[in-house]
């Protein structure tokens, strides 16, 4: 299952379309029935989503870097240019009838850890997952704890029970 550790980086245009070719090499360097592929493929999906929608500019590229760690955990990062329009990835939560705003909010329920650091003009994701990270997730229990530590989301938690 485990092919290297060592890391597979490769770029593609800034460009939504080019979303799935991210998604599809990642996981072609995880191989077939790695334990974090799911998690890895949605992972992939918004931080490339982002970085073309919010970081980079028409003819950009993005980087993509993927490591396989010990323990089948697997390390993501991606790079933006630095040319669009965001100000750089941040955490927030859509309300309820907004369409988008809620990618770094997906990645961090499914991330063992995450962190973000500008990288020249840009700015670059760095997520760790790990088998089993977003076991909780459907019942909210991952959830609930990273929602519990931001207080304007006081009022999602109101409806959850044991909180």
């Amino acid at each position: 299952m485990r092919r290297s550790l060592q890391p597979y980086e490769f770029c593609v245009p800034a460009a939504a379309d080019q979303v799935r070719t991210a998604r599809r090499q990642v996981l072609s360097v995880l191989g077939p029935g790695h334990p974090c592929a799911d998690s890895v493929s949605t992972v992939v999906s918004e931080l490339v989503t982002n970085a073309v929608i919010h970081g980079s500019g028409a003819g950009d590229r993005v980087r993509v870097k993927v490591r396989l760690l010990r323990g089948s955990r697997v390390m993501v990062a991606v790079t933006d240019s630095g040319g669009g329009s965001g100000s750089g990835p941040r955490l927030r939560f859509g309300g309820a009838a907004e369409t988008n705003g809620r990618g770094l909010f997906i990645v961090s329920a499914l991330a063992e850890q995450w962190t973000v650091q500008s990288a020249g003009a840009g700015h670059r994701v760095r997520v760790v997952l790990a088998p089993g990270t977003d076991e909780g997730f459907c019942e909210g229990t991952k959830m609930v704890g990273d929602l519990a530590t931001f207080p304007e989301f006081a009022d999602l938690l109101s409806d959850v029970d044991g909180v």
